[in-house]
């Protein structure tokens, strides 16, 4: 499946869309996505099929990591007191909105990983081996 065929898989369901937006009609390259996705059974009557929901399943995520580590030489001089997570943007703290947006996707993060400054990369590895060990 293309990327495109997927993207508009994907809104049908997420926007229970009744019927195509005037726009995938329009457009030759939607024209031609929607018309595979009729052709391999995920759409059928301008409504997602059986098949359509078990293929979107398949690329469901259900985890996450969260990369928040580095110096963030280009935040200077806030990130040398306050790492770049913790920064307060339109009152939301950037790490907490981040969370709490994969909440809403009903992703429960795995793990995250804050670090200031250079690291040895053994330690990484063992701390990676002890989160793993974990879960």
């Amino acid at each position: 499946m293309k990327e495109l065929e997927f993207n508009l898989l994907r809104d049908m369901k997420e926007k229970e869309l009744q019927k195509y937006p005037d726009i995938w009609t329009e457009i030759e390259e939607y024209k031609l996505a929607v018309r595979a996705l009729e052709r391999n059974g995920y759409i059928a009557n301008e409504m997602i099929t059986e098949k359509g929901k078990i293929e979107l399943e398949k690329h469901k995520v259900d985890n996450a990591v969260i990369m928040a580590a580095g110096y963030s030489a280009r935040c200077m001089p806030l990130s040398s007191v306050l790492p770049k997570g913790l920064f307060r943007v339109k009152g939301e703290i950037l790490i907490e909105r981040e969370i709490e947006q994969l909440r809403e996707a009903g992703v429960t993060p795995g793990m995250i990983r804050l670090s200031v400054g250079i690291e040895h990369p053994q330690d990484l590895i063992e701390d990676l081996e002890q989160a793993l060990l974990q879960v």
